[in-house]
């Protein structure tokens, strides 16, 4: 019976988190990502993102620093 309602549970909710298509291109400004505030460009399933970081390791310290990545 368990194993039965798990695989009900996973017909129902796979095609819910699935991403159908991607779009042709896409820019976007991010206000927070990851603690980032920075631009990212998205063509098809490539995604290109640069952002300035702000955070505290420690307590009391305030680090600072730019990050770029891309994402296939």
């Amino acid at each position: 019976m368990k194993k039965l309602l798990l695989a009900a549970l996973l017909l129902i909710t796979g095609g819910a988190f699935a991403q159908s298509k991607f779009n042709g291109q896409e820019f976007s400004l991010n206000g927070f990502r990851s603690h980032s505030i920075g631009l990212e460009y998205r063509y098809h399933a490539v995604s290109v993102h640069a952002g300035y970081y702000i955070t505290a390791f420690k307590a009391g310290e305030t680090t600072e620093f730019f990050k770029v990545g891309i994402t296939t």
